[in-house]
């Protein structure tokens, strides 16, 4: 049966200022996790995005960056946690990768910075995957909780360890750089770590040995998620109340209180108001948490704008950066619905229906992915997350390509029964322009499987099926014609291409920032084809 084939052509001469077209609009997210200072994403095609701080960014982040920026990784990744100077996400086969700063073992290795996603050794396959500063911790599949990193405060970070189970197999876990909890198949919940908040729950303050194992929190609720920070905690009952514990100085408990000084609260307490949820996220200073009509309502601290203001929100103690409000309160986004939210250390990020990532708070490392970082304020209204770059160079032009039917070259026959053995057609092509001395590119699917030659490595690629990568070391011209001459031409032939992006890897490019650029994106039906320039 014959195929309808989609050409995508990258030349030098086509990188003129032309708009994009709708098929290169930004990805649709299906996950978000807010770290420290900075700020994930998890497309539908498993690619993760980051933006905010530091090398958790990935190989091409840099100090920092404002826009989505999408991690090199060759895997598509089926969740993904923020922490503090480590990322870490979860494969498709339940494999835990991490990266970023790694001090405390928190990324896996041996303490150094893992600079790009690397699998977690000695962690067996994950259900789920969370991250916090110092600390990142998983669920495995019979149900145990494993950790990596440290936990507690002048605490020394350590290799994977098996947290002790006490009753029914844990369903999910969250941990902070003082604690974590972990709900259990039948709904309990356990606490553990440093307690000097009384964000362990369990009726009192816990010294260092007694909080040092889980331990049930003073509650008789069954609980269905949890989300801890560094001083309190906060959990959602299978009746959809919100119970939140530990500290209370601004508000973050949603008591109808604000304490205005540091005293522990050990015991769980239900937030105030009528509203039942979905789920509640922790922060440092603010809570927010998710109705079960989709709203998102917040608690505690929030920038100290005039938009907080309008919604009610008041002076907090002895900070005149943030204001405050002591039972959950519109953050000034109702007509949007949001289906998750997480908290990091000064800012907040929630998922939309629609497949958007709004984030509200600080910025002063561009951790709300919407344009410059500024000191100081930054927005308690959520707003959108602009556009995704594709990698930290500027995104390249995009015109539409014609489709055309191509005649595999002399040069590289493919033997093809029938009367005519040189001819085939295919779905997709990439031709690509290569300047230099080393002609050659690694082109990478977005499942993660290469094609092509990397001669300063000595190896070849042949990842992807019923593909050819003609590396005859002769231009191939558009026109079926052979020349030898700089730039070469080089074509890549594909049948049932996966959907997304399709990086380009260069020898030349080992010392460039970015070694990894995206280079065409399919999206069927024959849409979503992009020009641009290796």
């Amino acid at each position: 049966m014959r195929r309808t084939l989609l050409a995508w052509l990258i030349v030098a001469g086509a990188c003129s200022a032309e708009r994009a077209p709708a098929a290169n609009a930004p990805p649709a997210y299906i996950a978000v996790s807010a770290g420290e200072n900075h700020t994930c994403a998890l497309a539908s095609d498993g690619a993760v995005f980051c933006w905010g701080a530091g090398g958790q960014l990935g190989p091409t982040g840099g100090a920092q960056h404002d826009r989505p920026l999408r991690v090199p990784s060759g895997v598509a990744f089926a969740a993904i946690a923020a922490g503090g100077a480590q990322t870490c996400a979860l494969s498709r086969d339940g494999d835990p990768y991490c990266w970023g700063g790694s001090e405390f073992r928190e990324a896996g290795g041996t303490g150094e910075r893992v600079r790009v996603p690397t699998r977690v050794p000695g962690v067996p396959k994950l259900t789920m995957l969370v991250a916090g500063p110092w600390v990142t911790c998983g669920v495995t599949v019979s149900g145990e909780v494993v950790c990596w990193g440290r936990l507690t405060r002048g605490g020394r970070g350590s290799s994977p360890t098996t947290v002790p189970r006490a009753g029914a197999a844990y369903a999910s876990v969250s941990a902070s750089q003082t604690h974590a909890c972990a709900i259990t198949t039948d709904g309990g919940l356990l606490c553990w770590g440093s307690d000097h908040s009384g964000a362990l729950g369990r009726g009192a303050v816990q010294d260092t040995i007694a909080g040092a194992a889980p331990g049930p929190v003073a509650s008789q609720e069954r609980f269905v998620s949890v989300n801890v920070a560094a001083s309190q905690s906060c959990g959602v009952t299978r009746n959809g109340d919100a119970y939140c514990w530990g500290y209370n100085r601004v508000g973050q408990l949603g008591n109808s209180r604000l304490d205005g000084a540091v005293h522990a609260h050990p015991v769980p307490e239900r937030v105030g108001g009528e509203h039942k949820w979905q789920v509640v996220a922790s922060g440092i200073a603010g809570t927010c948490g998710i109705t079960t009509a989709g709203r998102v309502l917040c608690w505690g601290g929030t920038v100290a704008d005039d938009a907080a203001r309008a919604e009610g929100w008041t002076a907090c103690p002895d900070n005149a950066l943030i204001v405050c409000s002591a039972l959950p309160r519109s953050v000034g986004a109702d007509s949007v619905r949001f289906t998750m939210v997480d908290g990091g250390g000064s800012h907040f990020c929630a998922l939309a229906t629609g497949g958007d990532v709004y984030c509200w708070g600080f910025n002063d490392w561009g951790q709300l992915g919407v344009g410059p970082a500024v000191a100081g304020p930054g927005s308690s209204v959520p707003r959108r997350v602009t556009q995704a770059q594709r990698s930290s160079t500027p995104e390249p032009a995009i015109r539409r390509a014609p489709a055309e039917t191509i005649r595999l070259q002399p040069t590289n026959p493919l033997p093809v029964p029938g009367p005519e053995p040189n001819r085939i057609t295919w779905d997709g092509k990439i031709t690509m322009t290569l300047h230099g001395a080393v002609s050659e590119a690694v082109i990478t699917d977005p499942l993660g499987r290469r094609l092509g030659s990397d001669p300063g490595a000595r190896t070849a690629y042949s990842e992807i099926p019923d593909a050819v990568y003609d590396s005859s070391g002769l231009g191939t011209l558009r026109d079926d014609s052979i020349a030898d001459e700089d730039p070469l031409w080089k074509e890549i032939y594909l049948n049932e291409p996966a959907d997304g992006d399709y990086r380009a890897f260069r020898p030349e490019w080992l010392l460039n920032p970015s070694p990894d650029r995206t280079i065409a994106s399919w999206a069927p039906p024959n849409e979503a084809q992009l020009w641009g320039c290796i």
